[in-house]
């Protein structure tokens, strides 16, 4: 697994001495013959994470035996349950004190540890998947039982609840797109955001299971256009969409373009240009106060080049979160199996320098009026983030 990330990455130790990398893996190595096969799972998760790069990392479905159907993510206010199996449906919305024998706190800081990412913002996103992965936290020794998971959590009124979840099989697919990309749980029943849309959804969600889409908001006689994924819709083209918009934008009293990338994971970025090229080409929204675009911690890969460029070329004002990765990153990996463990080893190839200087060392991309959101935000359907645009719009 070394040898390969050292002769495919292109600058391996870009943010770890290789002396400090080589005794981590020393230690690991020399204690293989002592440990568990699921504390071996977790050392070779955290082997790969010490790199600091997305795209150098474990996937595989076959990085835990049994599933915990309950999603427990990061918010300003700590850490809540935003999606779990029908089974304990109570738990919804609760704020979690206690996962397995560790405090809530702690239990995030262990799999934040063996967790890719290009920043702590990624980190933070893709941590709670391995809440998720019974084997891994057994490994992490999170939980003594791989089939059992306790969790202490409180309810909005304060009251605490204590639950064990069973573990499940589940087929997952080898990159967890139900993870990010359906806002899902490793199960077939369950309850999320999306179980009860009697009143209605916020716009960043709204059409969550649709790469992009845009809709007239004409108090504010603004575009908002909900950029989910770097991709082609089977249905309409990145390109064709494109078309729609500006022609719609052109031909409508249309003073302001919102691009809420909230949600984008990235995907390819061959597909960006003509996104680019149209606020370029249009004065009336490139310009300060006419042109915003939503960030946050789920963007990485060609979601944060797109942003990037975004930046270089254009006129934007950020809102939102730090984006998940820094302007300039490695990317493009290379997939390779891992015969023993049938594991996939995903090691980046190529450095994409997306702005104007090489000397560019951000770790992210700040945006201008920030928003780190609360949980009582998030359940009650509520956008502050978006809010604070319309605010914006209105004082100028």
């Amino acid at each position: 697994m070394v040898e390969k990330m050292e002769a495919l990455h292109p600058n391996l130790f870009f943010k770890i001495g290789d002396a400090t990398f080589f005794a981590e893996v020393d230690a690991f190595y020399e204690n293989i013959p002592y440990l568990t096969g699921n504390e071996i799972r977790a050392g070779l998760l955290r082997i790969a994470a010490l790199i600091g790069d997305w795209h150098t990392r474990l996937i595989s479905p076959h990085l835990t035996d049994g599933w915990f159907p309950v999603r427990v993510e990061k918010f300003s206010d700590g850490l809540f349950v935003t999606a779990v199996s029908t089974k304990y449906s109570g738990a919804y919305g609760c704020k979690v004190l206690q996962i397995g024998n560790l405090t809530a706190g702690d239990a995030f800081e262990k799999v934040q540890s063996i967790t890719s990412g290009d920043n702590v913002y990624s980190q933070i996103y893709f941590a709670p998947l391995f809440f998720m992965m019974s084997s891994v936290m057994n490994g992490l020794h999170i939980v003594e039982d791989e089939q059992i998971l306790y969790l202490l959590v409180e309810d909005k009124n304060g009251e605490r609840i204590e639950l064990s979840l069973e573990a499940e099989p589940f087929d997952s697919d080898e990159f967890y797109s139900w993870y990010w990309l359906q806002h899902a749980v490793p199960t077939d029943t369950y309850v999320s955001i999306f179980s009860d849309q009697s009143e209605g959804l916020p716009l960043y969600i709204k059409h969550f299971d649709s790469p992009y889409w845009f809709e007239y908001l004409e108090e504010y006689k603004t575009v908002y256009m909900c950029f989910n994924q770097c991709a082609n819709d089977e249905s309409e083209s990145f390109a064709d969409v494109n078309s729609r918009l500006w022609s719609y934008i052109e031909a409508n009293p249309v003073d302001r373009l919102i691009i809420d990338m909230r949600h984008n994971l990235g995907g390819t970025n061959t597909y960006l240009e003509p996104l680019i090229h149209g606020v370029i080409k249009h004065d009336r929204i490139n310009r300060k106060g006419h042109f915003f675009v939503l960030t946050g911690r789920k963007n990485v890969s060609a979601a944060v080049q797109c942003i990037a460029w975004l930046e270089k070329h254009c006129d934007p004002i950020f809102v939102g979160e730090p984006t998940g990765a820094p302007p300039n990153h490695y990317a493009d990996p290379e997939f390779i199996p891992l015969p023993n463990s049938r594991f996939n080893l995903m090691v980046s190839k190529w450095y994409w320098m997306n702005t104007r200087y090489p000397w560019d060392d951000r770790t992210w991309i700040e945006p201008h009026i920030q928003h780190q959101a609360r949980s009582e935000e998030y359940f009650h359907r509520k956008d502050p983030a978006l809010m604070k645009i319309f605010e914006y719009i209105e004082k100028h």
